[in-house]
């Protein structure tokens, strides 16, 4: 994507051109300009070269959910609709322009009779076999060309061919004067083959971006026949999907009825069984709303509704269907308005994927404003997920995420990320991962004497013993358990410091040599070692220590990753791979070779396998297929609950143990 600056908005001034990535995300301290980009974009002061305004729709925190009011009643969220309605209708107008132009350039070297050919061939329910290529057609052609006048008598034979194929020759014949030898079908299927192409041919060479786009979107029609009803609008307002609901179940109800008319009454109708049913009409939008949540983990929630009992008479406007958001396991109902912020953006998220899914053209472009701000580390790995495998790789979108989340960038594409600097003229700058989240975090982390008995510099202070830092509470808990299980009453010879986070863990060891307040510099005598989980946020924090902690210990993933300082008192660790092999896929490669921040494995899969433990965790598929082991629980809970454990249920932690034991060692 290549932003242009054309005019001022608020904070915006005049910036030089830039291309960024089709996943971009902007990120930066507060006021530096984030959100006045992304509007400046919207209402066109900035322009995407090849994009217009039209194909853009942004979504910050507040409108990236559900809604529930009546439009029609409530004017701010009408005139958002009709504003939305307006903005498909330029796009139609727009694309309706490129095909004109498209449909010139094919027919400019077409003679009379092969655009009519044209024509037939780019019609929607165009299949050369089914409307042309029938023998009976051509042996009656043939058997009546030879009677006298038959040119001009040719509308009384109208009913002995089939309707398209007549339709055909009548206007091939008669309103061109084609030549009638032509229509054999050894000569006229070539010849369809050939020019059905030009269309396509042509619009691509008139835009190649859109071309691809569009056929991306809808793929169940040619971009011939693309019209106004093909265009869905971008946002979720839950009366849409009841009357989408609606409609569906009138089409079932319709369907069954038929079925009974046919075969109990004996009428002469037509109906469908279920499985054709679902191959013309798909499932009903509640089912497929609820197959995206149920992928996507949306905390357990999914949608139900009234059903339409199938009758004769019914006046569909009469009819109401109620949508409800109901929980799985806890079996109750809700409404979007008592669900977390995190939800509603997750819940929003699922009906952003399931109108990309619909065959209709979305908008091209999506901005994004700080939608991440309340979702968990783990949800906003799932929405990242979702940007990069479906909306850019599959859908052929293009995204702008602002942020302020160091969760995000730390599992973010190291390749997208900018720095925004509204007073520069280079207003985007891209940066790597490790300099944004060090802004990010710039000022968290505040260690000095004077803090409670919880700070991390009172707790260094007053033990003799090396300091183990983990990113967690339940991670110190888990540890301490795991040494008692394995090791009994000896005495632990190292301290566990929790951290409140992955990122303040990795802010905390990347300034320990700053002096005043780095733990390095600070304790220059003590061996200090940070542990990260083996997943997108702990590897990325720990390979970000790369420049700090230069010196490479430990290759051997099931050894636990290790680094060291220069100093040769500060280390940092990856948890060890344990041998289960259903984990260990999710990590290594091949040999020493992991996924480095695509791999998975938190502290708690480290129990993946024990029985008791069976409940803590699901298996995910994944976007392209296959399944991923995940922790899904309360940590508390979990940690509480290996206490009842065995001593061999905890062997996954003997290389952890192995580990700090030899930088001891080293250092003794």
């Amino acid at each position: 994507m290549k932003l242009i600056y054309q005019a001022d908005y608020i904070s915006i001034k005049s910036f030089n051109p830039i291309v960024i990535d089709d996943f971009s995300i902007l990120s930066g301290i507060n006021g530096s300009g984030k959100t006045h980009l992304l509007k400046a974009i919207d209402t066109g002061r900035v322009v995407i070269g090849g994009i217009d305004k039209s194909e853009i729709v942004y979504y910050n925190y507040n409108d990236f959910s559900v809604i529930t009011e009546n439009s029609e009643t409530n004017p701010a969220i009408k005139q958002r609709l009709n504003n939305a309605r307006g903005e498909r209708g330029i796009l139609n107008n727009m694309v309706g322009k490129l095909k004109n132009t498209a449909t010139i350039n094919a027919q400019s070297n077409l003679s009379e009779n092969d655009k009519v050919i044209y024509g037939f061939a780019n019609r929607r329910n165009y299949n050369f076999e089914n409307q042309f290529g029938k023998k009976y057609d051509y042996d009656l052609l043939n058997e009546l060309k030879q009677e006298l006048n038959f040119r001009d008598n040719l509308e009384s034979f109208k009913e002995r061919f089939s309707p398209d194929f007549f339709e055909f020759i009548f206007r091939y014949l008669q309103n061109v004067s084609g030549d009638v030898n032509d229509l054999k079908i050894e000569l006229l299927k070539p010849r369809f083959e050939k020019i059905s192409l030009l269309f396509d041919i042509e619009f691509k060479k008139v835009d190649e971006e859109m071309y691809y786009f569009l056929k991306n979107s809808v793929n169940n029609k040619n971009i011939f026949n693309i019209n106004g009803n093909d265009y869905e609008t971008p946002i979720f307002i839950l009366e849409d999907i009841a009357n989408e609901e609606k409609n569906y179940q009138f089409l079932k109800a319709n369907n069954s009825l038929n079925k009974v008319k046919k075969l109990e009454w004996g009428e002469n109708v037509e109906y469908l069984d279920k499985v054709d049913f679902e191959k013309k009409y798909g499932k009903s939008p509640i089912e497929e709303i609820n197959a995206v949540l149920e992928e996507y983990d949306c905390n357990g929630y999914f949608l139900n509704s009234n059903k339409i009992q199938p009758q004769l008479g019914v006046d569909k406007a009469k009819v109401n269907i109620s949508v409800i958001l109901e929980h799985r396991k806890a079996k109750y109902e809700t409404h979007f308005q008592q669900l977390s912020s995190g939800e509603k953006t997750l819940i929003a998220l699922s009906l952003l994927i399931y109108k990309s899914n619909k065959n209709k053209v979305m908008p091209r472009v999506l901005l994004l404003d700080e939608i991440d701000s309340s979702l968990h580390p783990k949800m906003i790995k799932r929405l990242l997920t979702v940007i990069q495998e479906l909306f850019i790789k599959k859908k052929g979108l293009k995204i702008i995420l602002a942020t302020h989340s160091p969760s995000t960038i730390a599992f973010s594409p190291n390749n997208s990320i900018y720095i925004v600097n509204k007073s520069k003229k280079n207003i985007i700058e891209k940066r790597d991962k490790s300099f944004v989240l060090g802004q990010l975090t710039e000022g968290f982390v505040t260690i000095n004497n004077e803090n409670t008995n919880l700070s991390i510099e009172y707790n260094i202070s007053r033990t003799n013993l090396p300091v183990l830092f983990t990113e967690g509470i339940t991670d110190k808990i888990i540890i301490e358990i795991a040494w008692r299980k394995l090791y009994g009453d000896q005495e632990m010879p190292f301290y566990i410091q929790d951290c409140y986070s992955a990122s303040f863990l990795g802010s905390l060891f990347r300034n320990g040599d700053n002096l005043g307040d780095g733990i390095f510099a600070n304790h220059p005598d003590k061996i200090l070692i940070s542990l990260f989980d083996f997943d997108t946020a702990g590897y990325n924090y720990w390979n970000g220590l790369s420049k700090k902690l230069p010196n490479v210990l430990e290759e051997n993933p099931l050894k636990c990753l290790t680094k060291e300082n220069v100093s040769k008192n500060g280390y940092s660790l990856l948890l060890p791979v344990p041998e289960n092999p259903e984990i260990k896929k999710q990590v290594i490669k091949n040999g020493n070779i992991t996924f480095k921040d695509k791999s998975e494995l938190t502290i708690e899969l480290m129990f993946f396998g024990v029985e008791q433990m069976e409940s803590f965790f699901i298996k995910q598929s994944i976007v392209g297929g296959g399944e991923i082991v995940q922790f899904r629980g309360d940590k508390k809970d979990f940690a509480n609950k290996i206490k009842n454990l065995s001593k061999e249920d905890f062997d996954s932690f003997l290389p952890l143990f192995l580990k700090i034991s030899e930088i001891l060692d080293i250092k003794r």
